[in-house]
C-alpha cells in the first residue's frame, strides 16, 4: 500500500516530501472549515483522513490507474533491492521485439534476461501469450553468445562441463553438485574447439511452473527443477549428459525416474531421444541427443516403517484371553438354565466376537507384504504421478475389514448387554420387553456390517487401498499422505465416533446400575444387606464386560505429557489384551467358586442335620 502521490519505489525523495506537505496543509484547512470525508474508490481510508492506495492506483481518492515507474530484483542475500533496471511500462511482448532486433550485446542480453525474470516472477498471473513470449525470448538468448566457453556458469549447486574430461561429480566449490550438465561434442569438433567461436546458453528454472504437463500429475505437491541448454552450432553436439538430483522430501523415497525434455509441439514432457543410466551408487544419469529444456521426473513412494512383530507380553495376554473366553463360552452354555436365555446369548456373543478378534489380531495385524529396497527399472517411461502407490496386494485389506467388523460387533453386543441390565433394573427384574432378543441379534451382527460396508464403499479402491487401511500394519487409515490426521479417513467416522457413542451409553448404564445397587429401591430390598465390597465388584464386573477400558484409549489420544502418555498406553495395552481373562474371572471363575462354596456349605448343613 502507498499514500497518494507516492509509489513504493519512488525515484525522488522530494516527491514524497512535497506530498506530505500538501497533506498537512489540507489538514490545517480542515481545522477551520469542515470538509466532507474522502470516499476512497480503491484502497482504504487511514485515521488521518488520507486514502491508502494499492500500488497500481494513485490520486486523492485512488481514482487514477497507474503503474510503478521502475522495478528491481529483491536480493535474498542482502535483504534489499538491487539496481533499478526495469521500465515497468515494458511487457514481455516489448522485450520480444527488442531481442528479435539485431545488434544485441552481452550486457543488453543480461538486462533483458533480468527483466524477463521479474516479469515472470508471478506465474499465476501469466497468460498463454506471456508464456509464449517468455519462451521465445529465452530461446533467442540461449542461441546468442550470452555465455561463451571461457565464462563460468553462475548457477549455485550446478556443474557445467564440455567434453568427456568435464564429466565429474563435483562443482568448483568441491561439494557435490545438485545439477550436473555435460555437453559432449563430436570428435572432430573437440579437436578444433579452441579455434571456433561457439555460444553456449544455460538457464535453470527453480520449478516447473512454466511446464504444465497433462500426463504427469502432482499428488504431493513436488516441484521439479528444469535446465535449458543451447548450443549455437547444433551440429557439433554428440550428446548431452545431465543429472538433476531430486529434492529430499521427508517421509518418501524415490521410486522411479524418467529423463525427459519439453516437447513444444505436444506441450508435454517426452522421452524421445533420451535414455537413462543407473550409476553404481543407484543415482540416475540422463543422456539425450539434442538440446532443449530437460528435467528428471521422479515418482516417490512412501517410506513405510513397518510394525514389528507382537512382543511376548501382547502374545501372552491375548493367548490367556483366548483361553479364558473359550472357557467362559462353554461354562455359560452349560449353566444357561440357571440365569435365562437372554443373559446367556448376550454374553456368549460378546465372547465369540472377542475370540475371533484376538485370533485375527495375533496372526494378521502385521502386514505380510512389505515393499522394501525394490530395484529401479531402466525403462525410461514418464510416470503417471509424482507419488507411486502400489495396488492392493495380499490379505491386509480383508484382515482390516474383519478386525473393524468384530471389534465393532463386540461393542454393539456390549450395548445390548447394557440395555438388558437397564431393563432388568427398570422393570423390577421382569426383564426386557418382548422381541428384545431378535432385535439384539439383528443389531449385534447387522450394524457393524453396515459400518464396514460404508467404510469400504467410500474409501477403498484396488489402485489405492490406503484410503481405507494403513500400510505399516493392517488397521484403518487415519492420516493423509503428509502424515496429518485426516477426518475423511475411516478411522474417525468408521470406528472412533461409533465407539464413542457406544461407550457413552455403556458408561451411563454403569452409573445408573451403581447408583441403584448403592441406594436400593423399595422393590429391590431384601432381608439381607449387600456388603459394599460385593457392590463394588458387581459394578466393576459390569464395566469389564461393557469394554469401558477403551476409555483409556481416548485419553491417550488427547494427552500431551510424554510420561502420562507412556503410562496410559501401557495401561491400555494391558487392560485390552487381558480383557478375556477379566471376563473369565468375573463370569466363570467367580460363579464357579461361589457355587462350589454353597455346595460345600449345604453338605455341611445336611451332615449336621443327620443324627
Amino acid at each position: 500500500m502507498s499514500t497518494t502521490q507516492s509509489n513504493l519505489l519512488s525515484p525522488s525523495p522530494a516527491t514524497t516530501t512535497q506530498s506530505t506537505s500538501s497533506n498537512v496543509t489540507t489538514l490545517d484547512l480542515a481545522s477551520t472549515a469542515p470538509q466532507p470525508t474522502l470516499q476512497c474508490l480503491e484502497g482504504v481510508l487511514s485515521d488521518t483522513g488520507v486514502c491508502l492506495c494499492p500500488d497500481e492506483w494513485t490520486g486523492d481518492t485512488c481514482n487514477i490507474n497507474s503503474l510503478p515507474m521502475v522495478s528491481a530484483v529483491c536480493l535474498n542475500s542482502t535483504r534489499s533491492f538491487g539496481e533499478l533496471r526495469l521500465n515497468c511500462v515494458w511487457t514481455l511482448e516489448n522485450l520480444q521485439d527488442i531481442v528479435n532486433a539485431s545488434g544485441t550485446t552481452v550486457d543488453k542480453n543480461w538486462f533483458i534476461a533480468s527483466s524477463v525474470q521479474m516479469l515472470t516472477s508471478k506465474p499465476e498471473q501469466l497468460t498463454h501469450e506471456n508464456i509464449t513470449s517468455a519462451a521465445t525470448i529465452a530461446r533467442r538468448l540461449l542461441s546468442s553468445n550470452l555465455l561463451n566457453k571461457n565464462e563460468p556458469v553462475g548457477l549455485p549447486g550446478t556443474f557445467l562441463g564440455l567434453g568427456t574430461e568435464a564429466a565429474n561429480t563435483r562443482s568448483t566449490s568441491g561439494y557435490p553438485a545438485e545439477i550436473q550438465l555435460t555437453l559432449h561434442l563430436q570428435k572432430d569438433a573437440q579437436e578444433n574447439w579452441e579455434n571456433q567461436n561457439v555460444g553456449i546458453g544455460v538457464v535453470m528454472y527453480k520449478n516447473d511452473n512454466f511446464f504444465k504437463s497433462k500426463s504427469f500429475n502432482m499428488q504431493i505437491g513436488t516441484k521439479r527443477r528444469v535446465v535449458s541448454a543451447s548450443l549455437t552450432d547444433k551440429q557439433m553436439l554428440d550428446h548431452i549428459q545431465f543429472n538433476i538430483m531430486p529434492k529430499n522430501i521427508s517421509g518418501v523415497t524415490p521410486k522411479s525416474s524418467a529423463c525427459v525434455f519439453w516437447d513444444y509441439t505436444e506441450r508435454d514432457w517426452s522421452t524421445e531421444g533420451c535414455h537413462k543410466i543407473l550409476t553404481p551408487s543407484g543415482d540416475v544419469e540422463c543422456k539425450c541427443n539434442h538440446t532443449t529444456n530437460f528435467a528428471v521426473l521422479t515418482s516417490f513412494k512412501a517410506d513405510y516403517q513397518y510394525s514389528e512383530a507382537l512382543n511376548w507380553i501382547s502374545i501372552l495376554g491375548c493367548s490367556m484371553s483366548l483361553v479364558g473366553l473359550v472357557l467362559t463360552v462353554l461354562y455359560q452354555i452349560q449353566t444357561r438354565k440357571s440365569r435365562g436365555t437372554n443373559s446367556t446369548v448376550l454374553l456368549v456373543n460378546i465372547c465369540v466376537c472377542m475370540t475371533v478378534f484376538y485370533l485375527i489380531f495375533m496372526f494378521g495385524v502385521n502386514n505380510p507384504v512389505q515393499y522394501k529396497n525394490q530395484s529401479k527399472s531402466l525403462k525410461n517411461v514418464v510416470p503417471a504421478s509424482d507419488f507411486y502407490q502400489e495396488v492392493d496386494d495380499g490379505p491386509c485389506t480383508p484382515v482390516t475389514a474383519l478386525l473393524q467388523y468384530f471389534l465393532l460387533a463386540t461393542f454393539t453386543w456390549n450395548i445390548m448387554y447394557a440395555a438388558h441390565v437397564f431393563f432388568l433394573i427398570r422393570n423390577a427384574l421382569n426383564g426386557p420387553p418382548a422381541g428384545f432378543l431378535p432385535f439384539a441379534i439383528s443389531a449385534g451382527w447387522g450394524l457393524p456390517a453396515l459400518l464396514v460396508g460404508i467404510s469400504l464403499g467410500t474409501t477403498y479402491s484396488f489402485k489405492d487401498p490406503l484410503g481405507y487401511r494403513q500400510e505399516e500394519f493392517c488397521w484403518l487409515a487415519s492420516l493423509d499422505k503428509e502424515g496429518r490426521f485426516d477426518p475423511k479417513r475411516p478411522m474417525l467416522w468408521g470406528f472412533l465416533l461409533p465407539l464413542a457413542v457406544m461407550l457413552s451409553f455403556n458408561i451411563a448404564v454403569l452409573v445408573y446400575f451403581s447408583l441403584t445397587i448403592c441406594c436400593a429401591k423399595p422393590n429391590l430390598k431384601s432381608s439381607r444387606t449387600t456388603p459394599l465390597k460385593k457392590k463394588i465388584l458387581s459394578s466393576f464386573s459390569l464395566a469389564v464386560v461393557l469394554g469401558l477400558s477403551w476409555v483409556i484409549g481416548y485419553v491417550v489420544l488427547i494427552t500431551h505429557d510424554k510420561t502420562l502418555y507412556i503410562i496410559l498406553s501401557a495401561l491400555f495395552c494391558l487392560c485390552n489384551t487381558t480383557q478375556g481373562v477379566q471376563i473369565f474371572i468375573f463370569f466363570t471363575l467367580k460363579p464357579f467358586l461361589q457355587k462350589k462354596a454353597r455346595y460345600n456349605t449345604d453338605l455341611k448343613t445336611e451332615s449336621k442335620m443327620v443324627p
